[in-house]
């Protein structure tokens, strides 16, 4: 007699809790490759494995590092980069060498470098009193910080291909040295000195161009490759908004350092904290004040209102350099109005950025409004197209009821 045939069976396996923070929160299976899961490398992420999985790394590091010589203490200086000859003009990612044990740059890397000194460097604030701390200063903080100089290339090589040129190679170059960039930046933020504090600020503020600038536009579907969520999760920042709020852990730590040394130029909001919000009036506040009426019987209603009180002061901070005056404008050193709406997303509550991905209207109504912001940045090769696309997403969300309260940001942009 036949045997009878086994029913089909669910393999058996093992669920690992090793996996990176990331996958975890995003609820997917992690690679648990070191340093970086590929997740986290294809999305252009740090990626953090919990204390036991890092604590285990860092044994059998100091384990191996305990058989090889101790470098001295200049080991750290401009003698560390090193240069190695490579044939070929191709700017292919396999010719970019993966630093995680030596630090070595070759020619393609001085070819980038060279990019970044005339051009890309000039590209990002566009003012002469502090374009000389991107060109010249960021590149003498990263000779004594290798992952700075990996952040300085990545920039260099996204703007490359932001302006057609060798775009292919420059986008998997920008990716290879950002990944890296990331591995030494989380190694040094362990270890906060007044050594690396530079460092660790400038390559804060390089992310955060890199997080605009390889992300795209949210519209944009040929960013696949690197960014695999939706343009409405692109929109409303549900990668981005943490990684840029996380600077003000780094900068909390070396600010008092970095503002008194040749950076600290980048630091000044000049009269953000005397802004008096009860005296002047601006064109948006009508628009601002109406959206009220839509949390008027919210549960967080003291944070929408907190945050509207936050977009108030960056309107009105960022509307002042349109009317200022060239000798004014000198006196203050250079235009900051491209600061505000990165210091909106530093200053409003946490509890807001809770509501907003969970897609409460007010939330998404408030967010339409930074786009607003964001939009008036959009000649920033890094920034172009974000509040338009960001505005137009969170309309399209919102459906019809809400448009009444969609009107000045949709005006802002174009839409309406």
């Amino acid at each position: 007699m036949p045997e009878r045939a086994q029913p089909n069976q669910r393999r058996a396996h093992t669920k690992s809790r090793r996996g990176c923070i990331d996958c975890k929160r995003r609820r997917v299976k992690c690679s648990e490759e070191k340093p970086d899961c590929s997740s986290c490398i294809r999305r252009g992420l740090l990626c953090i494995y919990p204390a036991s999985a890092t604590s285990s790394r860092l044994e059998s590091r100091n384990i191996s590092e305990s058989h090889s010589p101790v470098p001295s203490a200049t080991t750290n200086q401009c003698s560390d980069l090193k240069l190695v000859p490579i044939s070929g003009n191709s700017l292919s990612v396999a010719t970019i060498p993966d630093c995680t044990s030596t630090t070595t740059f070759d020619m393609n890397d001085l070819a980038l470098l060279h990019h970044w000194t005339i051009s890309t460097s000039l590209d990002i604030v566009r003012c002469p009193q502090v374009d000389y701390c991107w060109q010249t200063v960021f590149p003498r903080i990263a000779s004594r910080h290798p992952f700075v100089m990996h952040g300085i290339l990545s920039l260099a090589a996204l703007h490359l291909a932001y302006r057609k040129e060798r775009t292919k190679e420059s986008i998997l170059a920008a990716i290879r040295h950002h990944n890296t960039s990331l591995q030494g930046f989380r190694d040094n933020i362990l270890h906060v000195t007044n050594d690396n504090s530079e460092g660790l600020f400038v390559s804060s503020a390089l992310n955060i161009i890199y997080i605009f600038g390889m992300l795209g536009r949210p519209s944009r579907s040929d960013t696949a490759e690197v960014d695999s969520s939706s343009p409405t999760t692109r929109a409303l920042g549900s990668e981005w908004i943490p990684m840029i709020r996380g600077v003000r852990a780094v900068l909390h730590r070396v600010y008092d350092h970095v503002r008194l040394g040749p950076l600290g130029p980048l630091l000044e909001l000049g009269n953000w904290n005397e802004l008096d919000m009860d005296r002047e009036l601006l064109p948006e506040d009508e628009y601002l004040y109406q959206i009220q009426e839509t949390w008027a019987l919210s549960e967080q209603n003291e944070t929408y209102n907190e945050v509207l009180q936050v977009l108030r002061r960056c309107f009105l901070y960022a509307s002042q350099f349109k009317m200022m005056d060239k000798q004014t404008l000198e006196k203050w050193s250079y235009n900051r109005s491209w600061a505000a709406p990165l210091v909106f997303l530093h200053w409003a509550p946490d509890e807001y950025f809770m509501q907003l991905q969970q897609r409460q209207p007010p939330a998404l109504i408030l967010f339409a409004y930074f786009g607003a912001l964001l939009h008036d940045l959009n000649d920033f090769w890094f920034l172009e197209g974000w509040g338009r696309d960001i505005v137009q997403i969170i309309n399209e969300q919102l459906g019809s009821y809400w448009r009444p309260w969609m009107d000045r940001p949709r005006q802002a942009v174009g839409l309406a």
